[in-house]
């Protein structure tokens, strides 16, 4: 899902073609159990470093909420 360079850590550009191509069939999120929950904000920003800071607009919205919202309520996010 991503890869790690001397540059830093990045998007995979194939994973990134796939969610750009398809924004609608993704969803961002994680489960927290026992024994992780005091990584929770470095996990949650990881994603948002590595993973929605490498899509465009319009698909990091939709996997970061609006998806997600649309399972939920079976609405479009307004």
């Amino acid at each position: 899902m991503y890869e790690v360079s001397s540059y830093g850590v990045a998007l995979d550009p194939e994973w990134k073609k796939v969610i750009e191509e398809f924004p609608d069939r993704f969803v961002l999120g994680t489960d927290i159990n026992t024994g992780r929950f005091e990584n929770f904000d470095r996990v949650i920003d990881a994603y948002r470093n590595i993973i929605l800071k490498g899509l465009n607009a319009e698909a990091a919205e939709k996997i970061a909420y609006k998806n997600a919202w649309n399972l939920m309520t079976g609405e479009v996010w307004k």
